[in-house]
């Protein structure tokens, strides 16, 4: 059975912590490490796909160069994600215009959140997460209102159904 070269094994984490060991090229396998943090994965399971211990993957997040390589990553998808905004634009008004009710809430809800009518809550706010999509909910309930409103339902600032009496 043949060894991995000496430079792809992990490093000994204490050398590296004494000597202050930076990288000064990146391989293919510290883009993938980069990639894979990039989308979210956490160090144990970075390691796992890769082979590697999670203390090698901590300790190559923290070099220069692999956070260098994450923001050029970034900007990339930035600059794309630009350049789509025209079609994303286009593609909300045509379901605003021709699509499905549901179709035209959700539509609705995405322009009022890119012109930042609406918008996530903000995250210092120390608001509850765990609820599930809230703009979902939020087209859920814009749904039920349109529904009471074609029923003849009418209700007051408390969400409280106004009835003749």
């Amino acid at each position: 059975m043949q060894s991995l070269p000496v430079e792809d094994s992990d490093p000994d984490l204490e050398q590296i912590e004494a000597n202050k060991w930076q990288l000064t090229k990146l391989k293919p396998m510290h883009k993938q490490v980069a990639s894979l943090a990039a989308q979210g994965l956490k160090n144990v399971e970075i390691a796992s796909i890769i082979g590697i211990t999670p203390e090698y993957v901590s300790m190559l997040l923290r070099q220069q160069l692999v956070k260098e390589h994450v923001a050029q990553m970034c900007e990339v998808v930035g600059v794309r994600l630009e350049s789509l905004f025209e079609k994303s634009v286009d593609v909300i008004a045509e379901t605003m215009i021709n699509g499905t009710e549901k179709g035209r809430l959700t539509a609705a809800r995405l322009q009022l959140e890119a012109t930042k009518r609406i918008g996530r809550p903000d995250p210092n706010a120390g608001l509850d997460r765990s609820q599930g999509d809230r703009l979902a909910a939020l087209a859920d309930r814009l749904l039920a209102l349109q529904t009471n409103v074609r029923q003849g339902k009418t209700f007051n600032e408390n969400s409280e159904e106004i009835t003749d009496a």
